[in-house]
């Protein structure tokens, strides 16, 4: 129902999951401009689609079951206004880490932009966790508390399940941050293949592609990989408890092994 371009390539995610990373790899291809983090979607969804009159920044849910094609297709179009000005006269798919939280939006973007290709960065939930934790960020207020940081990943990991669940084969593709490390030829074949990108052997030489980067990763995609990230420090497992019952004990289990008493 939405605009047919094929230009867009979303990257969403926990802050500190790799998304900075995979933004610098495809901006490596000479296809490919990478716009940094961007609210373009968000100021257009508010454009777009009916406002709550209590707050001007805030859609109307209801609002939403009454959009039909008209209006995805003008969100789109007006997505794409907003990236051309940022972009220029760039060639190519736009590839950008927008807003970090535009997780929340994946099923919108999909309506908005049916052909947009997605990619969720993901990382292991304790060192997404301790890495957010251990930073200080004006725009996440979920992170100065374990337990809060904990239940927040847990949410978040429930709504990329269910985009998973209802997306079309093909639109979004997941990218672990740890298997990347492990391997980046293949994964990095992988997300040309799903962007519809012929081959580039500069997407392997990332860091030494010279653009502006503004996150948090800034200096960390500047060099070749590493695997010290893998697995950072931590403290005793009793001291993390918080942040254990809060991830729930799924998520818990996964890291479980990474956490003992002794580390």
């Amino acid at each position: 129902m939405g605009d047919p371009s094929t230009a867009p390539i979303f990257i969403v995610g926990m802050p500190r999951s790799g998304s900075t990373l995979i933004e610098q790899i495809l901006a490596s291809h000479p296809r490919v401009f990478g716009a940094g983090e961007r609210t373009e979607f968000g100021e257009a969804l508010v454009q777009c689609i009916r406002r709550d009159v209590s707050d001007p920044l805030r859609i109307n849910i209801e609002s939403l079951q009454q959009a039909g094609a008209a209006q995805w297709s003008a969100l789109g179009a007006d997505y794409l206004r907003r990236m051309q000005r940022v972009v220029a006269q760039a060639d190519g798919p736009l590839a950008h880490s927008t807003d970090p939280f535009n997780f929340i939006n994946v099923g919108l973007i999909h309506l908005a932009l049916p052909n947009a290709r997605i990619i969720r960065s993901r990382r292991s939930p304790l060192q997404t966790c301790l890495s957010i934790f251990s930073r200080i960020f004006h725009d996440v207020p979920f992170g100065y508390d374990l337990g809060e940081l904990g239940r927040y990943y847990c949410a978040y990991d429930a709504l990329m399940a269910y985009w998973r669940r209802i997306l079309p084969a093909g639109v979004m593709i997941e990218i672990g941050y740890e298997e990347l490390v492990d391997n980046v030829d293949a994964n990095v074949r992988r997300m040309l293949a799903h962007c519809g990108l012929e081959w580039d052997e500069r997407c392997l030489a990332f860091h030494e592609t010279t653009r502006p980067v503004s996150t948090a990763s800034s200096a960390q995609v500047r060099r070749p990989l590493y695997r010290t990230s893998l697995r950072r420090w931590q403290p005793r497992r009793e001291l993390l408890e918080p942040l254990w019952d809060g991830l729930g004990p799924e998520l818990a289990a996964a890291d479980a092994q990474r956490a003992s008493p002794d580390t």
